[in-house]
């Protein structure tokens, strides 16, 4: 519940791709940016557009697994798709975003549907949330929200998988889960983890 008189703020959290949330002729409100590790206020006023979500973001056949772990700068990444697991489907993408912008790591996939996330001793906090059968390498990006796909949004990552039309490939499932370096973790593994996808072809 919203109470009368009480100043409230909205924080977007850019997942990578978006412009910037505003609606030209809305109502205005003061704005703040958070830029070189700080809040900075805007010199201008800006009519901020929202838009609340009342179920899961993540397309049919896709479940969320388990939790990430924070980064060495308290930040909680995660994984999500926002594509259909479709056979055919030659468009389907994992993305990962709060990752330390500029590194680099390794997206885990597996096939075993009944994975049970087992705790990761050398990287304290942090679960593996899938069977590690196959990794590939991935680069964070380091660019605005309006970066080029080459560069990336700063933090924001992404790997194409893209999905064969046979139909013999459908009721597979592919679990995921991305680990990038964190060059300021003191864990023996310095490297922090997204909760798990797992998407079953359809």
């Amino acid at each position: 519940m919203l109470n009368a008189q009480q100043t409230y703020w909205l924080v977007w959290r850019e997942s990578g791709g978006n412009r910037l949330p505003y609606e030209p002729g809305g109502t205005t409100a003061t704005t703040a940016r958070f830029t070189g590790g700080s809040w900075v206020l805007q010199a201008t006023s800006e009519a901020p557009k929202w838009r609340g979500f009342c179920s899961l973001l993540d397309a049919a056949n896709v479940t969320a697994v388990g939790l990430g772990c924070a980064s060495s700068l308290g930040r909680l990444p995660s994984e999500f798709t926002n594509h259909a697991p479709a056979i055919g489907n030659g468009s389907f993408q994992f993305e990962g975003t709060g990752f330390p912008a500029g590194s680099v790591g390794l997206v885990v996939l597996g096939t075993d549907p009944t994975w049970v996330s087992l705790p990761i001793p050398v990287t304290p906090g942090c679960d593996l949330h899938t069977d590690p059968l196959v990794t590939a390498t991935i680069v964070i990006g380091t660019g605005n929200e309006q970066a080029q796909h080459t560069t990336g949004a700063s933090g924001h990552t992404w790997f194409d998988l893209p999905i064969p039309a046979d139909p013999s490939l459908s009721g597979m499932v592919i679990g995921s889960q991305l680990a990038v370096l964190d060059v300021g973790s003191t864990a023996p593994l310095p490297f922090v983890f997204s909760n798990g996808l797992r998407i079953t072809l359809q």
